[in-house]
């Protein structure tokens, strides 16, 4: 229940791997900090490239915990993207948020998509398994306003939905769950393949 980042990339990086780590309890929305948060605000406006997000869990968390955001070098009227060739294999990202205290399962409060990626060209999520998503938010959640934003593949992932969250029952027929499974926004050239996708069930399995 740490309300920090558990790793934070401030700066330009490549050639690198987060891979086999646990993150439980961490990040939260009021401060906007995640699991793992890249956000380049240092040096140069170069993308952060060739980076695998592999084989790890997520449990418990207020806030994306995969949450790539826009470089604040880059202008809003450049063309250019944030991230490159952005590889999430094999993770378990899993959306209850338990509250010891009360021992139920309580709302997330803040815009908790499970992964949350601005600008990006070349996007590949495969394998991964997304459960318990909140059904006001979204699984994959990627939105893009650079004009190079290309290729995004997702494929062969099992996303699931809650259709109970802290006691409040989400019905897509009353329009109360406006979440997505994926949510692709700006990106040319997408791929989604293969996915199973359900609503209503909580698997959690690592």
């Amino acid at each position: 229940n740490l309300k920090m980042n558990a790793i934070y990339v401030p700066h330009l990086l490549r050639e690198s791997h987060i891979r086999e780590c646990r993150f439980v309890g961490m990040g939260d929305a009021a401060t906007d900090r995640s699991a793992i948060k890249m956000k380049n605000q240092l040096g140069n406006a170069s993308n952060c490239n060739n980076i695998w997000i592999d084989s790890n869990m997520f449990y418990r968390f207020e806030n994306p915990p995969i949450n790539l955001q826009r470089s604040t070098l880059i202008s809003p009227a450049s063309s250019a993207v944030s991230f490159a060739d952005i590889f999430l294999t094999n993770n378990l990202i899993h959306g209850q948020l338990y509250d010891e205290d009360a021992t139920v399962e309580t709302v997330q409060p803040g815009e908790c998509h499970h992964v949350f990626i601005q600008d990006i060209s070349a996007f590949y999520a495969h394998q991964n398994r997304i459960t318990s998503a909140h059904p006001v938010y979204d699984g994959i959640h990627l939105a893009c306003e650079g004009t190079e934003s290309k290729s995004a593949i997702i494929a062969n992932n099992y996303i699931s939905t809650k259709s109970v969250v802290g006691g409040v029952t989400y019905d897509r027929g009353s329009a109360t769950a406006t979440g997505h499974a994926v949510y692709i926004w700006g990106i040319e050239n997408f791929s989604v393949v293969n996915n199973s996708i359900y609503g209503g069930i909580n698997v959690y399995e690592f």
